[in-house]
């Protein structure tokens, strides 16, 4: 990757970090409010941060760590893999949390939905700091002879969206279902 080829990635990254920040606030915005009764707004803003979140994601892993890792650069290789576990990590955090509070938290829970929202979108601001203050900075890569394979099994984060979905909307049928 030269550095012509660095910029543009750059650039599609930070605005993906704004409109990933832009989701967060929308989402905690929405929380710290009353509770709302039904589920139809929340599933809306949830649904756009769990979007926004998993592409992101997927285009760093795919795009930026997966690559870097077979970095010449032994530090370049090395933040990128321990930024590719965090990943993994934040992706974790993530998905307990999805499985935890799908549907409506009870009015008597709102408040420990609040909590889970702001752990969860700190973690996502954490994440997003590493990487422009780790990450961004090492770019253009400067691709090494080797193939390096992820430490761990990779996240096909477009399947975990539409898992996701399917706990956000459980009423609607998959595309492409008959029925």
């Amino acid at each position: 990757m030269d550095i012509a080829s660095a910029l543009p990635l750059l650039d599609k990254l930070r605005v993906e970090h704004r409109r990933l920040l832009m989701v967060c606030d929308a989402l905690e915005a929405f929380v710290a409010g009353p509770w709302p009764g039904t589920v139809d707004r929340l599933v809306a803003v949830r649904w756009d941060f769990t979007r926004e979140m998993l592409l992101h994601f997927a285009h760093v892993e795919t795009g930026l760590l997966q690559p870097m890792m077979a970095d010449q650069r032994g530090e370049a290789a090395a933040r990128a893999a321990r930024s590719s576990h965090d990943l993994c990590g934040a992706y974790d955090c993530f998905s307990r949390h999805a499985q935890r509070w799908h549907g409506l938290p009870s009015e008597d829970s709102w408040h420990e939905y609040r909590q889970a929202i702001a752990l969860l979108t700190r973690r996502i601001r954490v994440r997003l700091v590493a990487e422009e203050s780790e990450i961004h900075p090492l770019l253009p890569v400067r691709p090494g002879g080797r193939r390096v394979l992820p430490a761990t099994e990779p996240i096909n984060y477009a399947a975990e969206a539409w898992r996701i979905r399917g706990l956000l909307y459980p009423t609607e049928q998959s595309f492409g279902a008959t029925g």
